[in-house]
């Protein structure tokens, strides 16, 4: 499985020592294992082990799921095996009651048709097309790059509209050629109409080179923000520092990419990872995850405004990541109680999501789950 940018804003290079090991807060108390995220989809016998998830609270008490690749695991001939791929980004939707965590399975969503519990996990942010990260202008797929090779678009984060019907889901389009390589080539931006369970825009800001160039990271911006209507972006640059980007919340301006203007937000560490989430009725603060470690290591930090300041409220280690490292974390503080922040992760070599009959995990397994953390 390739490692999806869901669910956070991600650098590769220059931080080899930019994020050490956090200890725990002394002020907070230990986090705490909750369990797999499942689909309505899963069963004792198939197992779907999703990246991340972000999470879109709708008007009517309902939550709107967006996830990263999306695998089937499933149990024949005495054993697990990996029998299907879904590239990018799968959906889902849910009933939810605030401060509280799922306690029943998600609704698959199918754009373009009706939520039913007969749904089965389907790409969710059409494929983009990209090109090989070689300077050729071939574009990126299997003929051209290998068995695992195609083009995907990871999404960055996921935030309601003002009209309060499209969710506004940014990405990066990146040609995948294997779990090791990939290239971000491309950013943009969607909105899924969530009455008409379809698209009602799809659009590169930043479109890829025919040479297959990488885009800077500055503009691979995600964990948007919308208040006033206006929504910030957040971003890193190659050496970990963050960034916002503040444009009005239509799509008209969405789509000017001259209007996009990064600005340096001070006074915070560097990281490998971030994401940002907005306040709720039991999380009245905006919060920030940064990555700290490559065991599960984290900083969170809060502030009241996106530009900051922002404070820290504390650190600790996601469970059951001292021997995995999780991937693909986003924070949920429309399902966290006003002193547990709900956060998200896919957990290598957890799975399968329900296993009452087969519960053999290995390493090639993975699937999202949940945890508490202080905050």
């Amino acid at each position: 499985m390739a490692m999806s940018a869901l669910a956070s804003l991600a650098v590769g290079q220059g931080l080899s020592g930019a994020a050490g090991a956090t200890a725990a807060s002394p002020h907070a108390s230990a986090p705490s294992f909750v369990g797999p995220l499942i689909s309505r989809a899963e069963n004792a016998v198939t197992s779907w082990g999703r990246d991340g998830g972000f999470s879109v609270p709708l008007p009517g008490g309902r939550d709107f799921w967006v996830f990263g690749d999306t695998p089937r695991y499933q149990y024949q001939s005495g054993r697990w095996r990996l029998t299907y791929f879904i590239y990018g980004s799968s959906a889902g939707v849910q009933s939810f009651s605030t401060g509280k965590k799922p306690s029943s399975a998600f609704y698959e969503v199918q754009p373009g048709k009706k939520v039913s519990g007969s749904n089965q996990p389907v790409q969710f942010l059409p494929s983009p097309r990209l090109y090989m990260p070689d300077g050729s202008g071939r574009l990126c797929n299997k003929a051209n790059g290998g068995p695992s090779a195609g083009a995907s678009r990871w999404a960055t984060g996921a935030a309601l509209m003002p009209d309060r019907v499209n969710i506004l889901i940014p990405y990066v389009g990146v040609c995948v050629i294997n779990a090791a390589r990939y290239s971000p080539e491309s950013w943009g931006f969607a909105e899924y109409n969530t009455k008409r369970n379809r698209f009602s825009v799809v659009v590169d800001v930043y479109p890829p080179a025919r040479s297959g160039a990488t885009i800077s990271p500055m503009r691979n911006r995600g964990s948007p923000i919308i208040v006033n209507k206006k929504v910030t972006f957040f971003a890193l640059d190659a050496a970990g520092n963050a960034f916002t980007t503040t444009v009005p919340a239509s799509t008209a301006a969405l789509k000017q990419s001259n209007g996009y203007v990064s600005k340096a937000i001070s006074g915070l560490p560097r990281t490998l990872m971030l994401m940002v989430v907005p306040g709720s009725s039991t999380q009245r603060h905006l919060t920030m995850y940064q990555m700290a470690g490559n065991r599960g290591q984290y900083r969170l930090l809060r502030a009241s405004a996106p530009t900051g300041p922002w404070k820290s409220i504390g650190s600790g280690s996601l469970p059951r990541c001292s021997q995995a490292p999780a991937i693909s974390v986003s924070l949920h503080p429309e399902l966290s109680t006003s002193s547990r922040m709900l956060v998200s992760y896919f957990l290598p070599g957890y799975g399968p999501g329900i296993a009452t009959k087969h519960p053999a995990p290995h390493a090639s397994f993975g699937h999202v789950v949940m945890a508490y953390l202080a905050g």
